[in-house]
């Protein structure tokens, strides 16, 4: 049932990633003459950030299109092949400005258009970072120092009117989408990575409220754990090398789409490890019995005010050979109200004791048996 969970958090991290777009959020903020429906969001410079502002307005289509300035990476990732710049033919644009869009419509409408390149080059000139389009909403980011102004309003209208002139009919959307080759790698590649973190979450979840098993050595198996995390992350990265080669979007896929998986890596290399070594376990288990040596109980409180007690028994030294290797008992083991109370310093406490599909050694708490004193 636990596990069942852990694969309907993975898979609604994965769905979540296909359809979920930004949404326009912030205050109503009137920056064009027009009847657009802009917003502003804003965050003040702390110890954690430098601050911004990011406008936003809803905008319907079924294109990907982002400009940023363009940077060292930009420039390499374009010098290996890896990455493939629109050019629009304005010389100053092209230098200064990244633009990233792979579907075909999207290359006619940038390609030539002097009124569009210096409307974008313009808001950049205003020291904004960077302006993206993900088919749901259009937003515009700018350093808190540069608070969007009105005389923003011409460039902007521009922008917008060009971007609207994209076809957006159900049969453009289905055409839109399936012209750009790109658009369903990269959502596939990040849902995986989403998929993973969701899975890792539930493992969490799963080990903090109902931890039914403990393994011998856990910093062993977080370093076989981190292992695969690591083996699959270079799996990821090649993998996203393949599918991405070539699209304008190259340098911020691949750092969305890597990090994504490197945080999903990190968060769920110890579940993976865990599960592979006691759900494919096919033993033989062994009795082992061993002594209590003393127990104690901790009590955690809650945000709502509330306490939790936990119940431990504190294990007699004590070793179990399996496979020719010696491993040794956990100092402790968590057991509920009812054991706890029963067992004293003394008693013998039996438990089923699993050799561990990776050689890991488990105990599972729900297999206490009995305590009987010595």
């Amino acid at each position: 049932m636990l596990l069942l969970i852990r694969l309907v958090l993975a898979v609604g991290g994965f769905l979540i990633r296909l359809v979920y777009r930004p949404r326009a959020s912030g205050d109503p903020f009137p920056v064009t003459n027009n009847s657009l429906e802009w917003r502003l969001r804003s965050r003040p410079p702390d110890k954690n950030s430098s601050g911004w502002h990011i406008l936003s307005l809803k905008l319907n289509g079924p294109y990907f299109v982002s400009f940023h300035r363009e940077g060292g990476i930009d420039r390499l990732l374009k010098e290996f092949g890896l990455a493939h710049e629109i050019q629009t033919g304005h010389r100053e644009f092209d230098n200064e400005i990244f633009i990233s869009g792979d579907h075909p419509a999207v290359h006619r409408m940038l390609s030539g258009n002097m009124e569009l390149s210096e409307a974008v080059r313009a808001l950049f000139l205003n020291e904004i970072s960077w302006i993206q389009w993900n088919g749901s909403v259009l937003r515009i980011r700018s350093p808190y120092g540069a608070v969007p102004q009105s005389s923003w309003s011409a460039n902007l209208e521009t922008l917008v009117r060009h971007l609207q002139t994209l076809p957006n009919s159900i049969a453009g959307r289905i055409g839109a989408t399936l012209a750009d080759k790109f658009v369903g790698r990269v959502l596939i590649l990040e849902a995986v990575a989403y998929g993973i973190l969701g899975y890792g979450i539930g493992g969490i979840i799963d080990m903090v409220f109902t931890p039914d098993k403990i393994h011998f050595a856990p910093g062993d198996l977080i370093r076989t754990g981190l292992a695969f995390g690591g083996g699959l992350f270079l799996i990821f990265v090649f993998i996203s090398l393949l599918l991405l080669a070539g699209s304008s979007r190259a340098p911020r896929l691949f750092a969305d789409v890597l990090l994504s998986m490197l945080l999903s890596c990190l968060v769920a290399c110890y579940q993976i490890a865990a599960d592979l070594n006691t759900y494919f376990d096919k033993g033989p288990s062994r009795i082992v019995e061993a002594k209590v040596a003393t127990k104690h109980m901790r009590t955690s409180r809650s945000r709502r005010g509330g306490t939790r007690h936990t119940y431990y028994l504190v294990i007699a030294p004590q070793t179990v050979d399996f496979s020719g290797r010696t491993h040794q008992l956990p100092k402790e083991i968590l057991v509920s109200s009812s054991e706890f109370n029963a067992a004293s310093p003394g008693s013998k406490i039996e438990l089923t004791v699993w050799p561990g599909e990776l050689g890991f050694p488990w105990i599972s708490d729900r297999q206490v048996h009995y305590f009987t004193p010595f």
